[in-house]
């Protein structure tokens, strides 16, 4: 588990180390706050996995929320 925490964050400083100067040279401000996030995002999605802790699925959000719209019209269209 440490091996892999100390790889991921090894691999995120060496990203950060090859685009985050080319970005700031051409003053590409919208797309290094985007690279920014998408990064974050993905090292936190790996890090999480990496401590082994169970992450929920999207999905069950996703029928959370539209399930009792889609009971609403399956029992209009009955």
């Amino acid at each position: 588990m440490l091996k892999s925490i100390v790889g991921i964050i090894f691999i995120t400083i060496g990203i950060i180390w090859v685009e985050v100067p080319a970005l700031l040279k051409k003053k590409q401000i919208k797309e290094l706050v985007c690279f920014s996030f998408f990064l974050i995002s993905g090292v936190v999605t790996g890090l999480i996995a990496a401590m082994q802790i169970d992450l929920p699925n999207p999905y069950d959000w996703i029928r959370v929320i539209y399930s009792p719209i889609s009971d609403w019209i399956d029992n209009i269209l009955q």
